[in-house]
């Protein structure tokens, strides 16, 4: 049976609130806005308008997927980070909120006219590159990642946001196949605890690539690495800007510490927690 979009909406949320979704009213209005094209206020205006077969089916499929714990944005196969969509898939970390602190402080701590040149590490969708590259127009950026499928994923979205002639993607493990120097490393690594990952939400650990999650034993390991390594791939005056998980605001400026960095700050997030680590060289 045909029904319209208000009656619709309001049975994706009455599913979704008895399965335990906090944010089910929001999600099925997201979910309304992709199948029918109407924004929420246009929903409201159309509220009458019966859905086709075709958009029933499609409302059913993704009830029945997001019921399985699958994230909104897999299932649409977009995330928007900065301002910017971005294509996503099994193969890569969605780009979360918070990362886009990250991506702030690169702009504030530069003007638009300079020339530089930026590594990201473990870029997955290539969310930080880009963003920074769309904001600062003479910059160009080395952009790794140890999966392959993961930089087919970024080349795509470099291309879609037209920043591919400024950017080179390099299949690295950290630093092993990066060559040159730089003014700014930055890196979202891996940083949590494997004994961890089991006890996250299933829309993560069952979703999300667990190489963009699992940062050792003590969720430490990648930092430790570039910490050791930074030096030789930083300019005379470069700086390493990396997210770090909200509670490693003291053992990751110990890390680099430890290995002979003495200009470190941390920064928090708009929650008020630890996110990114300031190391210049």
């Amino acid at each position: 049976m045909q029904v319209n979009t208000q009656v619709a909406r309001r049975n994706i949320w009455i599913t979704l609130n008895e399965a335990g979704f906090e944010d089910a009213r929001l999600e099925a209005d997201i979910i309304m806005e992709w199948v029918t094209g109407f924004s929420r206020a246009e929903q409201i205006l159309n509220d009458s308008v019966m859905l086709t077969s075709e958009q029933s089916n499609t409302l059913l499929d993704i009830v029945s997927r997001r019921l399985n714990r699958e994230p909104l944005d897999h299932i649409m196969g977009y995330r928007q980070f900065y301002g910017l969509e971005f294509k996503i898939n099994k193969n890569v970390l969605s780009p979360r909120p918070e990362t886009e602190r990250l991506v702030d402080y690169i702009i504030e701590a530069t003007d638009p006219g300079q020339k530089l040149r930026i590594l990201d590490m473990g870029t997955g969708t290539g969310a930080i590159p880009i963003a920074i590259l769309k904001a600062r127009r003479k910059f160009t950026a080395v952009a790794s990642d140890i999966s392959l499928k993961a930089l087919e994923v970024a080349e795509q979205n470099s291309s879609k946001h037209g920043v591919s002639d400024r950017i080179k993607f390099i299949v690295s493990d950290w630093f092993e196949k990066i060559s040159g120097q730089f003014d700014y490393i930055v890196s979202n690594p891996p940083y949590i605890a494997s004994g961890i990952i089991e006890t996250l939400s299933p829309e993560v650990k069952k979703f999300d690539p667990i190489l963009a999650l699992d940062g050792g034993p003590d969720g430490l390991a990648p930092y430790r690495i570039i910490a050791a390594q930074a030096s030789c791939f930083l300019k005379p005056h470069g700086v390493l800007a990396l997210e770090i998980g909200y509670d490693q605001g003291t053992s990751v400026p110990g890390i680099f510490k430890q290995n002979g960095f003495t200009s470190i700050q941390v920064e928090k997030d708009l929650s008020g927690h630890d996110r990114i680590i300031i190391v210049a060289k």
